[in-house]
């Protein structure tokens, strides 16, 4: 039993006073267990921060009471970085970003409308291209060879064995 306070060895879990146990080893190291259960996952040479009842684990995992929480808050202020994006100067995105929505959608409307212009004289090129070369050479069309279509008749298929 402990005459004071002392903290497990393994779990690092506060002993209170008249609970626990002390192990002395053959080197002459002391362990100081809070529980049986502490001291049988010691002498396994169990790693305690795998157990989540340990204090090593809810360290490791941040799972310590609200007052450590609080105790330990720190306050990271973060500036914001100005610049430009994908070859993009900043003052071109400023100058996109304060636009007002109508004369943005003013310049949409006239990039459409010169995309669907350019799509149409493509159209007609085409369609120009495609009559000169009738008017040029028509094609006669050729008789397909008439072929009879015998096939095979479909052959019995063989039974299962297994049935």
């Amino acid at each position: 039993r402990m005459v004071k306070q002392e903290t497990c060895t393994f779990s690092q879990i506060k002993i209170p006073v008249g609970r626990g146990k002390k192990f002395a080893r053959s080197d002459g190291k002391v362990a100081i267990f809070f529980s049986h259960k502490c001291e049988h996952k010691f002498k396994l040479k169990r790693n305690p921060k795998h157990f989540r009842w340990t204090a090593v684990y809810r360290k490791k995992r941040s799972q310590q009471t609200q007052k450590e929480k609080k105790a330990k808050r720190i306050i990271v202020k973060s500036s914001i970085a100005s610049r430009g994006v994908a070859g993009v100067p900043l003052e071109e995105i400023l100058k996109k970003k304060n636009e007002k929505p109508e004369v943005r959608q003013a310049k949409q409307e006239a990039a459409i409308r010169a995309l669907k212009a350019k799509k149409k004289e493509e159209i007609e090129k085409k369609k120009a291209t495609k009559s000169v070369q009738q008017k040029a050479a028509p094609k006669p069309k050729q008789a397909k060879p008439v072929t009879s279509k015998k096939g095979n008749p479909p052959q019995a298929r063989p039974q299962d064995k297994r049935r």
